[in-house]
């Protein structure tokens, strides 16, 4: 049988499926060939590196896989891009490109808003390379689209949980658009954010997430105490200037690990995070000349000796669960 009908929206592909949708499943062995000039013969020769095996499966049999491969802790990982993993100079053309795109990105909505229209500037930047009635962008940078439409978008969003957890989307190390270097998590596997954790480690760290900030912790009187009290502490000190993000992390601390923190700490953690967005945000070997990398880092670890101590105190369970 023939693989599920793809419908394509200019550039936008997505699977119809449907409870009687078709499932199978195929190996396959090929030869891997690269290209190298020959200047005996003045021309380009194809040269063996190899081989590779696999299978393609798709339906039932794809989900079964998928299962499978989750159960046995096995992390599937999607295929090198370069704008993630430049090795040669067409990679790192490519890169520069996704760069050059995000700085315009940037300089849109720092300068070129309209009067009296937030975020006008950003819309335009993405606007003048959209298609399909605005519904779809080109990039950022090269091989990507962006889905900007309101009902792509929702169609998107509602297929992602189930493809990742098929292993037919991945998350990689992004903050929206922007793609992170690992500069910021070198002790992890994958040197990212937690948003680009796999499947298999997401579903480990969901229930303390759930407990943090689901829908319990919504509707707790213990958390509504500790914003309450943590907002009058802080709009009570005439000394603090009205600052909307410090205020932010005074109430996460309180609220999310129980942690009363002066409006001079709030500050200073406020502070580093913007430093750590500019370390995060660009090649390493450029953000380092901007930003102390190795003090960030040192100043990263002490917080998180801190933050074990309260989340083995507010989720005991929870926490003990994980291992370290």
């Amino acid at each position: 049988p023939a693989p599920p009908a793809a419908t394509d929206s200019g550039g936008y592909s997505s699977e119809m499926t449907s409870p009687s949708e078709c499932s199978f499943d195929s190996s396959f062995r090929t030869v891997i060939y690269r290209q190298r000039f020959s200047w005996r013969d003045w021309r380009l020769e194809d040269y063996d590196v190899g081989e590779a095996t696999g299978y393609i499966a798709a339906g039932d049999s794809m989900r079964a896989r998928a299962a499978a491969l989750n159960a046995a802790g096995i992390e599937a990982v999607d295929a090198w891009t370069p704008v993630f993993q430049p090795s040669d100079w067409l990679s790192a053309f490519a890169y520069l490109s996704y760069q050059f795109s995000q700085i315009s990105y940037l300089l849109g909505g720092l300068t070129a808003d309209s009067a009296g229209e937030p975020v006008s500037g950003l819309w335009r930047q993405v606007e003048s390379r959209s298609f399909d009635s605005k519904r779809l962008a080109h990039g950022p940078g090269a091989d990507t689209t962006s889905v900007i439409g309101n009902a792509y978008a929702q169609e998107a969003m509602r297929n992602l949980g189930p493809r990742l957890q098929s292993n037919d989307n991945f998350r990689r190390n992004e903050l929206g658009t922007q793609i992170l270097n690992g500069e910021m998590w070198p002790e992890k596997p994958n040197h990212a954010i937690a948003l680009a954790d796999n499947a298999l480690d997401h579903g480990r760290l969901r229930p303390l997430l759930d407990r943090l900030v689901g829908p319990a912790a919504a509707v707790s009187s213990m958390v509504e105490r500790a914003i309450e009290e943590a907002a009058r502490s802080f709009w009570s000190d005439a000394t603090v200037a009205v600052d909307a993000n410090v205020f932010t992390q005074t109430i996460l601390h309180k609220a999310l690990l129980n942690v009363s923190v002066s409006s001079t700490m709030a500050r200073d953690f406020a502070g580093k995070k913007q430093e750590l967005l500019v370390m995060a945000g660009g090649p390493p070997a450029a953000v380092c000349l901007l930003v102390d990398c190795e003090g960030l880092r040192a100043w990263k670890a002490a917080r998180l000796v801190e933050y074990r101590t309260a989340l083995s105190r507010v989720v005991p369970a929870e926490w003990q669960a994980l291992s370290d």
